[in-house]
């Protein structure tokens, strides 16, 4: 078949070019994003190419690629590329104009031609300063004119890139700035690092995905037509369409084999092409694709010792068959399926030698390649070259770029590449004159930052074993402290002890024995295991770090000291502590500081009472986690809290959505324990028992072992005493509340028992007659009296306990109420009303039980619903004419209590916006609940909707 190689016109991709074009007149009004997913071959890049093509004018386009090499330790691939199309179109000049000599000074760490990055600074405040420039950059640009921003090829995108995109997409929020990420979904394994991020994108209302699907069989004949000039034989079209299965790069291949040749495979495709090929071009391409996805056009004439002309006219055939794309700086494989079948049909010879000359080459003339790029591509070109001497020497160099450019995944993944050669490059370790352990301690130190917790034990625990505690106590005492850390968060027994030791050796007064203190009265405290000695510990590191003028140690000093009085019960003074640390951080430019305190300080704003501040607070830290490269152990803590708030704000399908979410990227047992009590709490809350019961079992699985700390022991007690009492089994529970409450280790100095104990006291009420509760009752008033003993006055929300104890639940209502606990509130209405019914006060029972069941029909909560609903039918006082509406609607058509809900504000004429208000959910989430209502009925419309719930009704 005589062909054009490709077809002139985009086919079969209207719609998604539409939705493209869509968003970046979207961006009038603020920031937009879209993730563009597709499998390998189906047309992404042409599209996009497309797409930019038909913008309308002015719009700056700033493209990135990722690299197959970006997940292997090339930090910043996109976004240097997008960096740099910028200096060439504005200059230096331009650009230190819109940011200032000193923020341009930060686009050094990954642009060294810019010069020298800044040195001064430790490495989290470096990174947040870095990420706020390029924010920064963007949005001034923006200014100028609508910024159009492509990330091609992210399933190969590096950690930190992937950390960058997503605080760009998070914080252009007015921007008219449009962010396109393009991603293979075939690629996406179910550990995949993007599946994370595109996890917690999707849930922002400014993204869009658009998935760009296979080709139907019409599609594929009008493709075939403007290849081969006309329209295909009837017998070619049905033999392409069958084993190109629709995608677009395959029909070509196909197209180009011919009808008697058609090859089972891409790999085999190409390799066709190229053999059809002059022998000079087909050893071009093999050079080029040991090169890389794109090389550079001086940097492959320098590897082949070949002239301007001789490498031009050697390429030219391959570009006239659309095997690569040239441009003013080199030559791209025009998809990355061609460059790997070209590359992986090397043979083993030569594919070392080749790799090993591309090593030497840049090793020569670093100016061959980007700038910031060349020590990591010569680490990769003498690892696959085989030559492990120079593979260490290049690795370690690389790594020590990676860290400068925060890239600490990429350093990571460096330095274990050092451990894995270090036996077999004797000469390379002479060289660089490093010691094992230090590579060890430095691989622990990026593992802990990037959440590789399993590794970080590994280099731990393989660094303690080469030491010797005699000739070198403080160091293996600072090792063990990174012991214990890791211990716990990998839920592996022996903190204590490791930290006992750690104390041991760290006999003399000096900054390591403070560090080792602060770690072990924190963690005293935490487990609750001896308050005193925790106590003791706090403060004689606080003095030890007055002693040695450690600034940093001492404001960590001081966050464990707010933590300890929070966790005395304190709440009000451990928040005041925790707010003047986090300002002072906030001014002296401590990032890591803040975070850490954000993470406690928003814990004990919802246990205040205060979620609505503490999310204002997790949104903003979160956004700083990710700019600093620690979002895997403070941003994950964050999320948690986040998760917590809603919950207790009621915001339930918020809540579980961000359960889900967490749970797909979570493996620290510790937060996926504390996770999956939240799910617990909100299934029996909506009364889905099978639900809270799974729930409950993973809790159990994830917090277990002898290390529990208090927030991780209560869960696990308090769980099973509220799965009891919503499977109405009376008696189980108060057998389990009274075996909790024995617990010689219960935690009684916090006000994690507050729940407990109200769970106990329900416990009796369900339990009685058949059982004399008096001992249970006694024990549940002597805790309590315990937990008021402290010298501060009880918090709102601890005052709130004690009415609800004491049967005061209107006072117990009114503080839940100020402090938007709404399924606590209705509760305590609900058990008020309960009382009042008991004393004959109809007006009482009336006043209480009306919002409580008004309160419960909101969350949805039908247990509540069906209790409330209960006690009117006894006591005959109407709840007025929606009060069965949530059962009808749910038995009737499949349809979830919640989606029920959703479905009578529906038929009131309600909004999304004002169905999002009234339920405590996001207008999101309300607009899925109604497409999956109707869904449900078989309707197209709210009015038909609305039109089945009242024939229903």
């Amino acid at each position: 078949m005589a062909t054009h190689g490709i077809s002139p016109e985009l086919i079969g991709r209207d719609a998604e070019l539409a939705a493209l074009l869509s968003a970046a007149e979207a961006t009038r009004s603020g920031s937009s994003t879209v993730l563009l997913a597709g499998e390998a071959g189906v047309g992404k890049t042409r599209l996009l190419s497309a797409f930019t093509d038909t913008l309308p004018k002015p719009h700056r386009v700033l493209l990135g690629h990722c690299v197959e090499l970006s997940s292997q330790g090339l930090a910043y691939a996109p976004i240097t590329a997008m960096l740099r199309q910028v200096i060439s179109d504005i200059g230096v000049p331009k650009l230190t104009t819109l940011l200032g000599e000193n923020s341009v000074s930060e686009l050094a760490h990954i642009l060294p031609e810019l010069g020298e990055s800044p040195r001064n600074s430790n490495s989290e405040t470096a990174h947040a300063r870095f990420f706020q420039t390029v924010l920064t950059l963007i949005e001034r640009l923006a200014q100028q004119e609508p910024v159009v921003l492509v990330c091609e090829d992210a399933h190969w995108a590096d950690a930190s890139s992937r950390d960058l995109l997503g605080f760009l997409i998070r914080s252009l929020r007015t921007s008219p700035v449009l962010i396109v990420i393009s991603y293979r979904s075939d690629e996406l394994h179910r550990t995949h690092p993007l599946r994370a991020m595109l996890a917690e994108l999707t849930r922002l209302d400014q993204v869009t995905s658009v998935n760009v699907p296979r080709l139907a069989r019409a599609e594929v004949a009008e493709q075939l037509q403007g290849i081969l000039g006309q329209f295909p034989d009837l017998t070619v079209l049905d033999m392409v369409f069958s084993r190109s299965e629709g995608i677009p790069l395959f029909v070509e291949a196909l197209a180009e084999a011919g009808e008697d040749c058609l090859p089972r495979s891409l790999s085999d495709h190409v390799t066709l092409r190229v053999e059809q090929l002059g022998e000079d071009t087909q050893q071009m391409l093999r050079v080029a694709a040991a090169g890389g996805i794109r090389v550079g056009h001086p940097l492959l004439r320098a590897v082949t010792e070949t002239s301007d002309i001789a490498l031009e006219e050697s390429l030219r055939p391959a570009i006239r068959a659309n095997l690569l794309i040239a441009d003013s700086r080199g030559y791209t494989f025009r998809h990355a399926l061609i460059r790997e079948a070209i590359h992986d049909d090397l043979l083993p010879a030569e594919y070392a030698r080749l790799h090993k000359r591309y090593a030497e080459v840049i090793d020569a003339d670093q100016r061959l390649v980007p700038p910031g790029r060349a020590a990591i591509e010569i680490a990769q070109h003498w690892y696959a070259a085989d030559d492990r001497t120079w593979a260490m020497i290049s690795a370690w160099e690389a790594a020590e770029v990676a860290e400068r450019a925060l890239a600490y995944s990429e350093a990571l993944q460096l330095c274990e590449r050092v451990l894995e050669l270090w036996d077999n490059a004797p000469e390379a370790v002479e060289r660089l004159n490093i010691d094992h352990v230090n590579v060890l301690e430095r691989a622990a130190a990026a593992a802990r930052i990037s959440g590789r917790h399993e590794r970080g034990l590994k280099f731990i625990k393989s660094a303690l074993s080469e030491l010797d505690e005699a000739t070198e106590p403080e160091r293996v005492a600072l090792l063990l402290k990174e012991l214990a850390y890791f211990q716990g968060v990998t839920g592996r027994p022996g903190s204590l002890e490791t930290l006992r030791r750690a104390e041991k050796l760290a006999s003399e007064p000096t900054a390591a024995r403070a560090k080792v203190l602060e770690a072990f009265a924190t963690y005293l405290f935490l487990t609750g295991i001896d308050v005193a000695e925790g106590r003791r510990h706090s403060t004689e590191a606080a003095r030890l770090v007055k002693e040695t003028g450690q600034t940093e140690l001492a404001t960590d000093v001081a966050i464990s000291a707010a933590m300890i009085t929070n966790l005395e019960g304190r709440l009000t003074a451990g928040r005041e502590a925790l707010k003047q640390i986090y300002e002072h951080a906030i001014r002296d430019d401590q990032p890591r500081v803040a975070l850490r305190t954000l993470v406690n300080l928003t814990d004990m704003l919802n246990s205040l009472g205060e979620s609505r501040e503490a999310l204002r607070l997790i949104d903003d830290g979160i956004a700083s986690a990710r700019r600093q490269g620690r979002y895997s152990d403070f941003g994950r803590m964050l999320e948690l809290n986040r998760v917590e708030a809603l919950s207790a704000l009621g915001r339930w399908d918020e809540a579980s959505t961000a359960i889900d979410e967490a749970l797909t990227n979570e493996s620290t047992n510790y937060r996926r324990g504390l996770l999956l009590t939240q799910r617990a709490h909100i299934a029996l809350g909506r009364g889905e028992i099978d639900n809270a019961r799974r729930a409950i079992d993973g809790v159990h699985r994830a917090l277990s072992g002898p290390d529990l700390k208090m927030q991780e022991y209560v869960p696990s007690a308090l769980l099973p005493i509220l799965l009891s009492l919503g499977q109405e089994q009376g008696l189980q529970a108060y057998e389990q509340a009274q075996a909790t409450l024995a617990e010689p280790a219960l935690p009684l100095h916090t006000y994690h028992a507050w729940p407990l104990l109200l769970a106990a006291k329900a416990a009796c009420a369900a339990a009685e007659p058949q059982q004399d509760t008096t001992s249970l009752r006694a024990k549940i008033a002597e805790m309590a009296a315990s937990l008021q003993s402290q010298p501060d006055e009880p918090d709102p929300m601890s005052r709130a306990y004690l009415h609800m104890l004491d049967d005061e639940y209107e006072k117990a209502a009114e503080l839940w109420k100020a402090g938007e606990r709404p399924f606590m509130r209705a509760t305590a209405l609900l058990a008020g009303a309960r009382l009042a019914a008991e004393r004959s006060d109809r007006d009482g029972v009336i006043r209480q039980l009306r919002v409580a069941h008004h309160i419960a029909q909101q969350l949805g909560a039908v247990p509540l619903v069906i209790q409330a609903e209960g006690l009117a039918r006894r006591t005959g006082v109407s709840l007025g004419p929606e009060t069965s509406h949530m059962a009808a609607g749910s038995s009737s058509s499949g349809l979830t209590p919640r989606e029920a809900e959703v479905l009578r504000l529906v038929a009131q004429g309600r909004t999304n916006k004002e169905i999002a208000s009234e339920l405590f959910i996001s207008t999101k989430t309300a607009s899925v609940h109604v497409s999956n209502i109707l869904a449900k009925l078989g309707v197209t419309s709210r009015g038909e909707a609305a039109a089945h719930f009242r024939a229903s009704s």
